[in-house]
């Protein structure tokens, strides 16, 4: 985080409002031990639920593609995270390793993702496959996969579902949060907060187009359904 090194050492009250990871700049949950303050997108936290969703939406699949990024500041994480929640899933996972960039170094390896490797694909929550998040929807699309995206606005670009923190929620709390701080708080004093609200997306374009239907049950519970 780079206003988190910018501002290490000073007073400079710093309110973060999606941290996949805050324990990397911070000294724990209940008090950050310096002068930021802010709250977890529980990127980490949701990584078995993601995949409890696709077994709910598709029982039959056994073998996910997880795509990921070495790259990415999260990554031995989250990795290390979604092989424990695949194996208590019973989930077979081939790793497909995308050093994420621009389209002309994704592109070569998009063919990667195919039938013959796994029944779904798995995206991590990492800044960089946000720029190439229609490349890998449409591969998908064309091999009729499944996608599991890592927040709301993938699934507004073709993945199949997709489970976060609500964005509108976390400005809203950031602002109160902004607001203690302005009344006088301390932000080592401001526990480090898990998102108000989650939102879960579901892209029924993408599942006419990969001839999946999403039980009624899911449907119901989703807080948005793309038509």
């Amino acid at each position: 985080m780079p206003v988190a090194k910018a501002s290490a050492g000073t007073n400079i009250p710093v309110v973060f409002l999606s941290a996949g990871n805050p324990l990397r700049f911070v000294k724990s949950y209940s008090s950050s031990g310096n002068n930021l303050t802010g709250i977890s997108s529980s990127s980490l936290d949701l990584a078995e639920k993601r995949l409890e969703l696709l077994k709910e939406i598709a029982p039959a699949i056994k073998r996910v593609i997880f795509v990921n990024n070495p790259m990415g500041e999260n990554y031995e994480a989250y990795l290390r995270l979604t092989r424990e929640a695949a194996k208590r899933l019973a989930f077979e996972v081939t790793e497909i390793e995308i050093r994420a960039g621009s389209g002309e170094e994704v592109k070569p390896r998009l063919p990667l993702i195919t039938r013959k490797v796994g029944e779904a694909v798995l995206i991590p929550p990492d800044v960089p496959f946000v720029a190439v998040t229609e490349d890998i929807a449409q591969q998908a699309i064309k091999e009729r996969l499944p996608t599991v995206g890592p927040n709301v606005e993938t699934v507004r670009r073709g993945y199949l579902v997709g489970y976060s923190s609500d964005y509108y929620s976390l400005g809203q709390q950031g602002a109160m949060l902004v607001d203690k701080i302005l009344k006088g708080a301390r932000p080592t004093d401001l526990p480090i907060e898990q998102p108000f609200k989650l939102s879960l997306v579901i892209n029924l374009k993408t599942a006419k187009a990969i001839g999946l239907k999403i039980p009624k049950e899911i449907l119901l519970r989703a807080d948005e359904v793309i038509q």
